[in-house]
């Protein structure tokens, strides 16, 4: 376990950081644990992923871009913020697999190839070249934030929320809707779970390999 996750972690988003430290002096931890700032200024920071070599990658709710955060010193705070992909809408999710990072948006997944090679280059002047990993999700903002995780099957997974408060034709119309895909190698969707209004998360449990998921709503 690397430093990163030996620490409890605050995103600042719109607060300075002196705000903060004032909430920080009155939380009451269990013991052994510590809490810190470890970035400011990261707009809405969602979902996060961390590469063999430490890099944090960052997803955002309502942002436009994907960052990296790099701890260069190893005292628990990211000096160094780098934009890994721009212009995007809802870039929610984040995912690594084998180098690779998997990002978000509403309707589409993008990949990254070789993403620690390019943070290793220093050469942060270009974007790292992206490419659809799937464009096969509906485009509705309604719920439209996208979770991602490798389950132990090695695929990745997505959720697709309900496009609308409370509702039935959409979802009938659409079965994409309110439910949980598995991403297939060709880019298209096999659902895995259906009925659920919007999952902000999930995990597979380590020894039954079963899918927990959270449902807002």
């Amino acid at each position: 376990m690397n430093n990163f996750f030996k620490y409890i972690t605050l995103f600042s988003v719109t607060f300075s950081s002196s705000i903060y430290a004032d909430v920080i002096e009155d939380l009451i931890l269990p013991a052994g644990f510590k809490i810190s700032i470890f970035a400011e200024n990261v707009k809405s920071a969602r979902q996060i992923a961390e590469s063999k070599d430490g890099v944090i990658f960052v997803g955002s709710k309502s942002g436009n871009s994907v960052m990296a955060l790099i701890d260069s010193d190893n005292d628990n705070y990211a000096e160094t913020k780098i934009t890994v992909a721009s212009g995007l809408s809802n870039p929610t999710g984040v995912a690594l697999k084998n180098g690779d990072l998997y990002f978000s948006e509403i309707d589409k997944i993008w990949i990254i190839k070789n993403i620690d090679e390019y943070m290793q280059s220093g050469a942060y002047e270009e974007l790292p070249l992206k490419e659809i990993y799937t464009d096969q999700l509906p485009s509705d903002s309604w719920h439209g934030w996208k979770w991602l995780g490798f389950g132990p099957d090695g695929y990745l997974y997505v959720p697709v929320g309900a496009p609308c408060n409370i509702c039935l034709k959409p979802l009938q119309d659409d079965s994409r809707f309110a439910s949980i895909h598995r991403v297939l190698k060709d880019g298209n969707l096999e659902t895995i779970a259906s009925g659920v209004r919007n999952t902000v998360g999930f995990d597979w449990h380590p020894k039954t390999e079963k899918l927990y998921f959270s449902d807002n709503g």
